[in-house]
């Protein structure tokens, strides 16, 4: 089917490029006539010699009809530019200037965004925006004619967003406005610094070179992409790497004869993070004897893995950090920008860390760029919308499945039994979104794929893998050979696989797509023939290189497939990890990206407890995004950004622990428009006892004194009995005297939460809303009083981390369920919330419903949780302690017996944005620190770093 490739991508272009968006767009009638007379160039004139083989063959009104759907789902595609924090400090405006005077030609930028334009057929909207937002990019820096400077920034995009794409043109104008050297470190693997070579190849360098077979030292060059289609010499920067070789030591000796100031073209490097290669390069560079026209331009792509400092707290630099600093001193103009989709560990990178050698930390100090998406990206937003509703019952999720039969192995050596249940329905679920999808494409050739990542061991990746071929060698394959080629019911009648094939047909996708079964079984034989697997990790021969462009693969492998690496066409996910930190977590989110024409079949599989990480993570970030941008109008600064970054209370887990330091840790929090509560709470009697006796009172002196109250519930259901009108003192002393538990890593001790009470009052809050949180009764059959009504506690699992002091509530550190925030808000204010929330919703980074709330609520919000601490049944605490959470591991069953149950009482805190800048001192004790792990101590032998050979 490469004929058929060849000839829908040349007519593909040929459309796009009549039709361009800057023109009037054409009707309906206007574009399927211009494919159609294209159609009748290619197959029915002398050129049709070319294209023999389809003549009779294609079905020339699917092909027609794929091609106009597929140019109106990319025109219709929109993005947004960006938002920035800099600092205005020894940096002037620059640009403009440069471009009045003609100091500046956007040759290379002008060619890679043709390049998009017309062989990528990006849309009009996202070329305008990746070219306004890299401008703005290279404004920020200095003006490469300075005598000397020194720029450090960071560019924040989404996981799997399109920041290649960003750089890529970052890159071609920052050699357009004068820097001769371009580095980019491509994290720390041969893979994915392939990968990123291919790429730059693409869009900017424009050619690539290709080892001759016989003469090994020999190589022909070959254009691609910018290059391709041109004919002589064109101008194009000097590639210091190719996609078989980094700078290694061998290359570096060859280079040594090189003399750089000889060519008019800029230099450019695409190394691993690697310390091998960094020391190569940097002593090339020192051997170049650089001169004050030479200026660098460094790249740091997933700047927040290998680069930061790991060894800060102990008073050390980490290796790879200390030799990028290194790198960058060695120019007197000097440029260095990251990029990552997980920014916490490079804003909280200390401003002031210097050190006499080897200079400044990487803090980026002179600005702060956030990427906007485009409206088809498949993100966060979008996958984790319904999980709350579905780990309550009601309903199921459009796009996850949880995970329920299956606890990652945390030893290397343990034998996997046999496939879960859930896997084996996901992989029957790819091939059915295979199917789908090619019979949308009308037959069109294109690689799909599905991802398992379920171990960072390469042992056990290597046993799911055989695993993986015999479910497909002795059951789905012979099921398909023997009755792919009957009608549909014949085979269901004659094969349990295919009755399941239907089972999950009808789970998925039946009514949810414009396909009946029978067509879609008619392609699951073509997948079927097809399908192959994949292992990805450091040991394996096998790539994901996608040759044939027809790919159905499987792919399975760990951390090597956690960052960065793109894979073609995916569309069902199968994620089972322990992730020790929530950036880890989202890294691994390949499943993110942009997913036009195929979005709706898409699936991922994890656990319940990981798709909340996920969503609150997610929902972490966009409320930093909404921050950054809350703080770009009131003029502040990157130092300004990072130390409130600092003091935010969530911080500690969002981020590696050992990224921020380990042992006792003081830190200054705040906690304006913060939501806290307590997840961990004292299992000892007199601490229970007393915290019941404080809710008591304080709900005593609510009925004495006579506030009003109400029965509250919303969308979500009941939620209890709303007090409006408390004084702040009742509020105040029922946290005094509420016995907490200093493990607690979720900033409740009580003398920083009363601190900033305080703060609250001073700002006018002397009056709070008060929820009791109350259950509809059908959980448990504890009740509670208040004012002569009865209400039912509200029922919670303990957490598997539970132990004879502590009892932690649930796995994900969350104590709250249906959105209690909305309590005290009026109708006309929370009709508000939603619109402003709707609204939002289109855009690429908006503030969670919740921040929302914070954002509207006039007075303070207090949730006191009345809970009958429990396991559903006895099924689910035998679940618990025979597979557990995969995060935190078994229950141990000596610290909980099935039948056992304990009324406790807890709280939670909405504190509304007053903007209150003060912050209070919060000591992070070892316990609670601890506690801010998620899992996995540590990598193992598919670490996610590729050792350098000389």
């Amino acid at each position: 089917m490469d004929t058929y490739d060849k000839l829908h991508g040349l007519i593909s272009r040929a459309i796009w490029c009549t039709f361009d968006s800057e023109n009037k767009p054409p009707d309906a009638d206007e574009l399927e006539i211009a494919v159609r007379e294209q159609l009748q160039l290619y197959l029915h004139t002398s050129l049709s010699s070319r294209y023999e083989e389809l003549i009779g063959v294609i079905d020339e009104d699917a092909f027609t009809d794929s091609l106009v759907k597929e140019f109106w789902e990319k025109r219709a595609v929109k993005q947004t530019d960006g938002n920035f924090l800099f600092s205005s400090e020894g940096n002037e405006p620059w640009l403009d200037d440069a471009e009045c005077n003609g100091e500046i030609t956007w040759h290379y930028w002008e060619q890679y965004r043709k390049y998009l334009d017309e062989d990528l057929q990006w849309s009009r909207s996202v070329c305008d925006a990746i070219g306004r937002d890299t401008r703005e990019i290279l404004a920020l820096t200095h003006d490469p004619k300075d005598i000397q400077y020194s720029t450090k920034g960071l560019v924040i995009g989404n996981v799997q967003s399109g920041k290649t794409a960003n750089y890529l043109g970052l890159l071609c104008r920052a050699a357009d406005a004068g820097y001769n050297y371009l580095v980019i470190l491509a994290s720390t693997t041969n893979d994915l610094r392939e990968q990123t070579q291919k790429r730059i190849e693409e869009g900017f360098i424009g050619f690539r070179l290709v080892q001759d077979e016989k003469d090994r030292r020999a190589y022909r060059i070959e254009n691609v992409g910018v290059g391709d289609g041109v004919a002589g010499d064109f101008r194009h920067p000097n590639p210091g790497t190719t996609r078989d070789d980094d700078f290694k030591k061998a290359k570096m000796q060859a280079f040594l004869n090189i003399s750089a100031k000889n060519v008019k073209e800029p230099w450019i490097f695409i190394i691993k993070k690697n310390t091998s290669t960094l020391r190569n390069l940097i002593r090339w560079f020192r051997q170049q004897k650089r001169g004050p026209n030479d200026r660098l331009f460094l790249i740091d792509d997933e700047a927040d893995y290998a680069s930061i400092n790991t060894q800060y707290s102990k008073d050390k630099i980490s290796t790879i950090n200390c030799l990028i600093r290194d790198l960058y001193l060695l120019f007197p103009c000097r440029t260095y920008i990251g990029y990552t989709a997980t920014p916490y560990a490079n804003i909280l990178i200390d401003r002031d860390a210097e050190d006499e050698t080897h200079g400044e930390d990487l803090f980026p100090q002179h600005f702060i760029y956030t990427l906007n998406p485009s409206d088809s990206y498949f993100g966060a937003d979008e996958v984790f919308a319904d999980i709350d509703e579905a780990e309550d019952g009601v309903g199921r999720c459009k796009y996850v499945r949880f995970i329920d039969d299956c606890i990652p192995p945390t030893k290397k050596d343990k034998p996997v039994e046999a496939l879960p249940e859930t896997l084996k329905d996901a992989i029957r679920t790819f091939m059915l979104a295979s199917s789908i999808w090619n019979l949308r494409l009308a037959g069109r050739p294109q690689n799909v794929t599905m991802l398992v990542n379920v171990s960072q061991y390469i042992s056990i990746q290597g046993q799911y893998r055989r695993l993986i071929d015999y479910f497909l060698e002795d059951t789905v394959v012979p099921a398909f050979k023997l009755y792919g080629s009957k009608p549909a019911q014949i085979a269901e009648d004659n094969s349990q696989e295919i009755r399941t094939f239907r089972h999950i047909w009808d789970l998925e996708y039946n009514g949810r797509c414009e396909y009946s079964w029978d067509e879609v079984f008619s392609n699951l034989f073509s997948v079927a023939s097809r399908i192959k697997t994949a292992l990805i990790h450091g040991k394996s021969t096998d790539n994901l290189e996608y040759d044939s462009g027809n790919e159905c693969v499987i792919a399975i492998g760990g951390n090597r497939l956690s960052r960065g690496l793109t894979l073609d066409g995916l569309v069902v996910s199968y994620f089972n990890r322990n992730s020790r930190s929530y950036d880890t977590l989202m890294q691994m989110s390949r499943w993110f990206g942009h997913r036009t024409g195929y979005q709706d079949i898409c699936r991922i599989w994890m656990t319940a407890e990981s798709a909340g990480w996920c969503r609150f993570i997610a929902d972490s970030t966009n409320d930093l995004i909404v921050d950054l941008i809350r703080m770009q109008r009131k003029g502040a600064t990157p130092r300004e950004f990072g130390l409130k970054i600092r003091a935010h209370p969530s911080t500690l887990m969002v981020t590696a622990p050992n990224k921020m330091g380990a042992g006792e840790l003081k830190r200054n929090v705040q906690y304006d428009g913060k939501y806290v509560e307590t997840f961990a709470l004292l299992r000892a009697d007199d601490a229970i006892d007393a915290n019941f006796a404080a809710a008591h009172r304080l709900m005593k002196a609510m009925e004495d004194g006579g506030y009003q109250h109400h029965r509250y519930e919303d969308e979500d259901g009941y939620l209890g009995e709303l007090v409006s009108d408390v004084p702040a003192y009742l509020v105040e002393d029922f946290v005094s005297e509420f016995v907490n538990n200093d493990a607690d890593s979720k900033c409740t001790v009580s003398d920083s939460v009363l601190t900033h009470i305080g703060y609250c009052r001073d700002e006018g809050s002397v009056s709070w809303d008060v929820l009791l949180a109350a259950s509809d009764g059908a959980q448990t059959g504890e009740t509670f009083c208040f004012d002569g009504q009865e209400f039912c506690y509200e029922r919670r699992s303990p957490g598997v981390k539970i132990d004879e002091y502590r009892l932690i509530i649930g796995n994900r550190n969350k104590v709250s369920t249906k959105h209690p925030e909305r309590a005290g808000l009026d109708p006309d204010t929370l009709q508000a919330i939603r619109d402003e929330y709707e609204q939002g919703k289109g855009s690429a980074h908006h503030p969670s419903f919740d921040y929302l709330c914070r954002q509207y609520r006039k007075r303070p919000l207090l949730v006191i949780h009345h809970l009958d601490v429990k396991f559903a049944s006895q099924a689910a605490y035998e679940r618990a302690c025979q597979k557990g959470d995969n995060k935190h591991g078994k229950l141990d069953g000596t610290h909980w017996q099935a039948t056992e149950h304990k009324p406790v009482i807890a709280w939670s805190i909405s504190f509304p944005i007053l903007n209150i800048e003060k912050e209070v001192e919060y000591v992070f004790n070892k316990v609670a620190l601890e506690n801010m792990y998620i899992g996995e101590d540590g990598y193992d032998d598919d670490i996610l770093v590729d050792k350098e050979e000389d």
